[in-house]
């Protein structure tokens, strides 16, 4: 056997052999000085070790241009009503229109309402009659077609004679004549028109509340008294009312 190795050892086989181990030594130590370019050159257990820890953040970069607007999204939903705001104030007013045509006539009006009450500063008026007697007393009688708002007291209501006329010294709180009988506000003003044969005494003259005798006059009337001197008198006269 080693005569067999012996025949093929010769120069040309030692130069192959020294020429392989130094081969093989010197890639190991090329092996140990290789050049790491990639991080796909080395495993991932050994590449995570090797991950160190993050830097501080650094300094915000300027701003850059705006983009260009983007497009128009959809309408949403209609917000809830918020609150009312003051009101405005008062505009112009404007210049007044043209008359509208005449309206078509309406159904015939009632004197009054029923159950109503004289309104305030309207007036109402009638005549009374009352007969009389020599040394007697006699009545007559005031109705109000409307009713007042409230009785009136003595000083509110006026007897007033044809010689207050004629003389101008008519009481306060009325006027006219008894053809024409007018009252201020609040006042029940009776006038004298014509006595017949006999002459009443003005002093005499009492205007009494329909319901009591007392001086005044209710809502509904009131009573004219008669005093006479004369036998187969008659007065006579208007009367006047004003609503208070």
């Amino acid at each position: 056997m080693f005569q067999t190795i012996r025949r093929h050892i010769n120069s040309t086989t030692i130069v192959a052999v020294v020429a392989l181990v130094f081969a093989m030594t010197g890639g190991a130590y090329a092996a140990k000085r290789i050049l790491i370019t990639s991080t796909s050159q080395i495993s991932k257990p050994v590449l995570a070790k090797l991950k160190g820890a993050n830097g501080k953040n650094g300094t915000n970069g300027a701003a850059g241009p705006a983009g260009p607007a983007g497009p128009t999204g959809p309408v949403g939903p209609a917000g809830p009503t918020g609150p009312a705001g003051t009101p405005g104030s008062a505009g112009q007013q404007g210049e007044k229109g043209a008359d509208g045509a005449p309206g078509s006539e309406g159904p015939e009006g009632q004197p009054w309402t029923p159950n109503s009450v004289l309104p305030s500063n309207a007036v109402e008026t009638g005549t009374w009659l009352a007969p009389a007697n020599a040394s007697s007393a006699e009545f007559g009688t005031i109705s109000f077609p409307i009713q007042l708002a409230s009785e009136l007291d003595v000083t509110h209501v006026k007897y007033v004679t044809v010689k207050d006329v004629d003389l101008s010294t008519i009481p306060s709180g009325c006027a006219g004549t008894a053809a024409k009988p007018a009252a201020e506000a609040g006042f029940l003003c009776v006038f004298e028109g014509k006595v017949e044969s006999a002459v009443g005494t003005a002093e005499g003259q009492l205007i009494l509340k329909s319901t009591e005798n007392v001086p005044g006059a209710g809502v509904t009337g009131a009573v004219i008294l008669i005093e006479s001197e004369g036998t187969e008198s008659r007065f006579s006269g208007t009367w006047a009312v004003r609503g208070a």
